[in-house]
């Protein structure tokens, strides 16, 4: 079962947008998704495509892109939570479902990040 939302889809991917871009402020970073219909990459490696969002700046600029990136991933892991927690599906096993939503909170934390929350779980206990 597919489930859509009226979004642009994903896989989203981080960007950062060079000085001749339109309207960019140096070292802008954005989410843009390569995918999409309307994307393309130009002859010199550069992308023109569907920019999902756009205008971070300041240290975190690339975390939170990152975050926001994610986002079509995320929402398929909560997708595949609620079919295995509220109808058991038998189709998804947990062994499968915790490899999954550990590969997700990676991609949207970065391993070293995910390493560090994984080891402040044990200090926990």
């Amino acid at each position: 079962m597919s489930f859509r939302i009226n979004a642009t889809p994903g896989p989203w991917e981080v960007c950062e947008f060079s000085a001749d871009h339109a309207d960019a402020l140096p070292g802008e970073v954005g989410v843009f998704a390569p995918q999409h219909p309307d994307s393309m990459q130009k002859e010199d490696g550069t992308w023109h495509g569907v920019t999902v969002c756009r205008g971070m700046t300041g240290p975190a600029k690339r975390e939170n892109a990152t975050l926001i990136a994610c986002a079509p991933e995320m929402l398929a892991m909560l997708q595949l939570v609620w079919r295995k927690h509220v109808t058991d599906d038998p189709d998804i096993g947990w062994d499968e479902l915790g490899d999954k939503l550990g590969d997700t909170r990676c991609n949207a934390m970065g391993i070293e990040n995910f390493n560090d929350w994984l080891e402040g779980l044990k200090s926990d206990d």
